[in-house]
């Protein structure tokens, strides 16, 4: 059994909820703009390194927010369970 109250579990549950809906956005908005590339912004080879560059710290951002989201999920899942909190 959790030692948090059941209040504690509510406050828990609904930051998780949040910090998910964070992501979502987060996510949908990184893969949007990931995708744009402007032609102007490909004329010269150091632009198009740079902005291969910057899509792949996007990438590799929205890999880590799409792991957290995961792992909050699974949180969820335990709070809908009853099972949050017990090891």
């Amino acid at each position: 059994m959790s030692d948090l109250t059941p209040k504690q579990l509510e406050e828990l549950k609904e930051l998780l909820l949040a910090r998910k809906d964070e992501l979502q956005l987060n996510i949908k908005e990184k893969g949007v703009s990931t995708l744009q590339v402007e032609s102007d912004q490909l004329i010269e080879e150091m632009d198009q390194a740079s902005t291969s560059a910057s899509q792949a710290v996007r990438l590799r951002m929205m890999d880590k927010e799409a792991k957290l989201l995961r792992e909050i999920e699974h949180a969820l899942e335990k709070f809908d369970q009853g099972e949050y909190g017990v090891c």
